[in-house]
C-alpha cells in the first residue's frame, strides 16, 4: 500500500482572530504578495499516525523527512493570491509571465512552517481499490518584510487544520497541504496585525497622497545647464542619522537638502557631512512619510546646489546615481545606467533603473548626462543570486511638491 496521504490534528488558532469586519468603502488596501513559503521542521519530527484498513488501525508513526524546505510549487502562492483576494486585498497576478506584479508594492509576505501534524489512513482490498483519507494542520509564522526599510516589520503567527472525512480514490497529500495553508492565510488576513499594515482607512489613505501645506519654500542658486558629474557630485552629502547614515543633495544655496523620509526617521537633527570630509549640523525640517522625503536646512558653506529638471525621462536614457553606500568610506560613488521603465506603485510615481545602488544610497540623487537632478534613490527589489538590477527612485518633481518646494526657474 502506498503511504502517500498525511493527516493532522486540529489545532487552536495562535492569532485567535474573530470574524474580520468587511473593509470600509473608501478605505486602501496595499498589494499582498507572498515571497517564498519554507518548511522548517526538523528531520525525524513525529507528525503523527499512519493508518490502514477500513477501520484505520494504527500502523506507524508518520516521519519528517525533509528538514527546513523551500517549497517552490505553485501550489501554495495560487492558494495564497485566491485567499487574499477573497479578503479584499490585491495579489499579483494570474498571468504566468508578469513577475512585475508579484514585485509590486513596499511588502512581501514569507511563510516558515514552524509546526505540522498529521494522520492518515489508506484502505485497499481485493474487492476495493485503493483509497485515501485524513487531515492536517500548520502552524505559520507569517514575516511582513518592507522593501523600504530593509526589514521585517512584523511577524504573524497563525494555526490551521483542514480534513478530507471520506475515502476518496485520488492522493490526498496536495489537497491537504493546501488546505491546511489555506486554512492559514484565512487567519492572516483576518488577524489586526495584518490589518494595520495593509488598510488604510479612507481619511488616512487620501492623506497620504497629498503633499505638505507647509509655506512655498523657493530654491535659490542653482543655475541651469551641463555640468560635469564630478563637479555635480560635490553638492551630495552623506546623512548621519541615528538608525545609520543615508545620502543627500543640497538644492539650495541657502542649505536647503534633499533626502529620503526613511533615512531621518524620527530625528529631528543628523550630521551633514560633506564630500570633501567637511561637517555640519543639520536640523529636519519638513518630511513626508508616505512619499519617503526630507528637507534638511544646514549651512553650505558657500557650496553650489544642484539644478532639478522635472519631468519623466524617457526609457534608455543615461542616469547618474551618486551616494554613499555601505559605508562612509565610499562616500560620492558614482554608478551609470539607463532608465528602465517610469511605474506607478500604490499611487506614487517611480523610476525604475538598473543603475547600481545599495544601502547608504537612500536619498542620493539620480542625475541625467547633463548633471541634474531628475530622481531620489529609494528602494530596490532583490531576489537572492540575483543581480540589483531592479531600482526605484523618487521622481524629483514629486519631491519638490509633497515638500512644497519650488525650484530656481
Amino acid at each position: 500500500m502506498r503511504r502517500v496521504a498525511f493527516v493532522g490534528l486540529l489545532l487552536a488558532l495562535m492569532a485567535g482572530p474573530a470574524m474580520a469586519q468587511p473593509i470600509s468603502v473608501g478605505s486602501k488596501t496595499l498589494p499582498v504578495n507572498l515571497a517564498r513559503v519554507v518548511f522548517d521542521i526538523p528531520p525525524g519530527q513525529v507528525l503523527g499516525d499512519w493508518r490502514g484498513g477500513l477501520l484505520c488501525i494504527p500502523w506507524s508513526k508518520l516521519k519528517w523527512r525533509e528538514g527546513r524546505m523551500q517549497v517552490s510549487d505553485n501550489i501554495f502562492p495560487d492558494t495564497f493570491r485566491r485567499e487574499v483576494r477573497a479578503a479584499g486585498f490585491e495579489s499579483g497576478s494570474d498571468d504566468l509571465f508578469d513577475n512585475e506584479a508579484d514585485s509590486a508594492g513596499e511588502f512581501t509576505i514569507g511563510a516558515r512552517v514552524k509546526g505540522m501534524t498529521a494522520d492518515a489512513c489508506s484502505a485497499e482490498s481485493e474487492y476495493v481499490s485503493h483509497r485515501e483519507k485524513g487531515s492536517m494542520s500548520f502552524t505559520i509564522e507569517w514575516q511582513v518584510y518592507s522593501k523600504l526599510q530593509r526589514k521585517v516589520v512584523a511577524t504573524i503567527p497563525t494555526s490551521g487544520a483542514f480534513a478530507i472525512d471520506r475515502f476518496q480514490r485520488d492522493g490526498v497529500i496536495n489537497p491537504l497541504m493546501v488546505g491546511a495553508f489555506r486554512e492559514n492565510v484565512r487567519a492572516l488576513t483576518e488577524s489586526e496585525a495584518f490589518r494595520t499594515i495593509f488598510v488604510a482607512d479612507a481619511e488616512q489613505a487620501a492623506q497620504e497622497q497629498k503633499p505638505q501645506s507647509n509655506n512655498l519654500i523657493v530654491l535659490t542658486g542653482a543655475a541651469p545647464g551641463a555640468k560635469a558629474i564630478p563637479e555635480a557630485s560635490g553638492a551630495v552629502v552623506a546623512v548621519l542619522a541615528g538608525a545609520g547614515h543615508g545620502t543627500g543633495f543640497l538644492v539650495s544655496a541657502d542649505g536647503y537638502i534633499i533626502t529620503n523620509e526613511h533615512v531621518v526617521g524620527k530625528d529631528t537633527k543628523v550630521r551633514i557631512r560633506w564630500s570633501d570630509g567637511f561637517e555640519s549640523d543639520g536640523e529636519v525640517v519638513r518630511r513626508h512619510k508616505a512619499r519617503d522625503v526630507a528637507l534638511i536646512r544646514t549651512n553650505p558653506h558657500g557650496r553650489q546646489p544642484l539644478y532639478v529638471h522635472r519631468g519623466s525621462p524617457a526609457p534608455g536614457a543615461t542616469v547618474f546615481a551618486v551616494g554613499t553606500p555601505l559605508d562612509l568610506k565610499f562616500q560620492t560613488t558614482v554608478t551609470k545606467g539607463i532608465v528602465s521603465a517610469n511605474r506607478i506603485f500604490e499611487g506614487f510615481t517611480f523610476i525604475q533603473s538598473d543603475v547600481a545602488v545599495a544601502h547608504g544610497n537612500s536619498g542620493g540623487p539620480l542625475l541625467n548626462e547633463k548633471g541634474a537632478v531628475i530622481g531620489i534613490t529609494d528602494w530596490g527589489h532583490r531576489e537572492d543570486g540575483e543581480p540589483a538590477t531592479l531600482n526605484f527612485f523618487i521622481p524629483i518633481g514629486d519631491a519638490l511638491d509633497f515638500l512644497n518646494l519650488q525650484a530656481a526657474p
